[in-house]
């Protein structure tokens, strides 16, 4: 639930941007499993922004960490790539620009729309590779304090799916090693509902997994999820790690989706 206190300063933020002559409106989007979100819109219902709330359901990738993500890439790509931001407040809510257009679901799949998509994947990587320092620890200790955090929950996550992926992340070392070249940040959930088209270009939204990674970890994650929404596209990689991004995000998603049906007892995706 928001305040009081920080809904007026957000509107007022969102008066002085859009020059309006009154106050906005405000309506309730959706719960998500770890998320709020909240429309704001201007005279004649028009959508303006989104002021997204982190909230502290999933205890394995906390609000606080996934907050600081987020903050992180729209300071670099908002209106580029992202949305910009028009108010945060440094602990869980990011209010950014409302993007029109329609998501990749809704668009007719060719290879122009296939050609833009890994653009604007592309664009990601080398920003953050030419911006951002990135240390190949970054990604082993990132993998290191999930297989932990999977450990110590209360929920009881499956043994065998926390040993698989303890297997994977040593395995991945080695691959760290051989594609140094392809180290940079990653967004992290490239599922399509997540690209949104412009009429231009596409823009991402939802960068809270937005972290140090090889690029091959976007280019099968969104694989693995436009096969779950039966998209005729697949990304290319190279074929010498495809099946270990493969099971690593198979093995992700098991365990996202087991604390999910713990705490919700119903799920998004069949895959």
């Amino acid at each position: 639930m928001i305040s009081d206190s920080i809904k007026n300063e957000i509107n007022l933020a969102i008066i002085e941007k859009f020059n309006l002559n009154q106050e906005p409106s405000w309506n309730y989007i959706d719960r998500g499993y770890i998320n709020e979100k909240f429309e704001i819109a201007g005279e004649n219902k028009e959508p303006l922004a989104i002021c997204k709330i982190f909230t502290e359901e999933e205890k394995i990738y906390r609000a606080e960490q996934r907050y600081k993500r987020e903050e992180f890439a729209l300071e670099i790509y908002g209106g580029k790539i992202a949305p910009d931001i028009i108010w945060k407040n440094d602990s869980e809510i990011i209010v950014y620009s409302y993007i029109v257009g329609q998501e990749l679901l809704h668009l007719e799949i060719n290879n122009e729309t296939e050609t833009k998509i890994k653009k604007v994947i592309d664009h990601i990587h080398k920003i953050a590779r030419n911006d951002i320092k990135v240390r190949k620890e970054e990604v082993t200790n990132f993998y290191q304090e999930i297989i932990s955090e999977y450990k110590k929950s209360e929920i009881g996550y499956p043994s065998k799916l926390i040993e698989e992926l303890e297997d994977l992340t040593i395995k991945q070392k080695e691959v760290l090693d051989q594609f140094q070249e392809k180290l940079t940040y990653v967004h992290g959930d490239l599922i399509p509902p997540n690209f949104i088209f412009d009429g231009k270009q596409f823009i991402l939204i939802d960068w809270e997994f937005f972290r140090p990674e090889l690029t091959f970890f976007d280019y099968k994650y969104f694989n693995y999820y436009a096969k779950a929404h039966k998209m005729p596209i697949e990304l290319k990689i190279d074929q010498t790690v495809q099946n270990l991004y493969f099971r690593l995000i198979d093995v992700l998603e098991k365990l996202w989706r087991y604390g999910y049906l713990q705490r919700k007892n119903e799920i998004h995706y069949e895959i």
